[in-house]
């Protein structure tokens, strides 16, 4: 039971660490994206950019806190490595398709707006 629980904090200690860090950095970085793809629109882009950074926290956090549900027993110290790193690792690409996935459907986005704008 022991091995369970530090395997537990060290799990939610980097999954949360690695959401907050790289959703800040998404989110920075990113609105110099949206500022580009959504020209002359600062409203759209800060509330884009908003509601993308909660999303993903939500999202993450969520996971990151179900996923302790379904682990296995954990009876060796080096199981604890091998199912954290399991863990994190499917977490990481998660994280990875949903930033692809935003970024694309951004992009669609973006060029459908600024076609309607264009033709107004």
């Amino acid at each position: 039971m022991k091995y369970q629980i530090i395997s537990y904090i060290i799990f939610l200690f980097f999954s949360f660490f690695i959401t907050i860090r790289i959703g800040w950095i998404f989110y920075k970085n990113g609105e110099i994206y949206l500022h580009e793809l959504f020209k002359n629109q600062e409203a759209y882009v800060q509330t884009i950019n908003k509601l993308l950074l909660i999303g993903y926290y939500l999202v993450n956090l969520g996971k990151a806190s179900i996923t302790i549900a379904y682990w296995e027993t954990i009876s060796t110290t080096a199981d604890i490595f091998r199912v954290v790193g399991q863990k994190l690792g499917n977490l990481l690409l998660l994280l990875a398709i949903m930033h692809f996935i935003n970024v694309f459907g951004l992009a669609l986005f973006s060029k459908k707006q600024n076609s309607l704008i264009i033709k107004k």
